[in-house]
């Protein structure tokens, strides 16, 4: 099986960023940790 192409944090980061603009809210994020977390879990669920 082929590897996937994974989005990186800067990437999902301007995309909410983007979406934000587009749809009003809070900027920013509330948990870096977090989201690092939710990063790294179809990684590790690949390997």
């Amino acid at each position: 099986m082929t590897e996937p192409l994974w989005l990186d944090r800067e990437l999902i980061l301007l995309l909410h960023d983007d979406i934000l603009a587009a749809t009003g809210g809070a900027a920013g994020v509330r948990d870096g940790g977090l989201l690092d977390s939710a990063l790294a879990r179809p990684l590790n669920r690949f390997a």
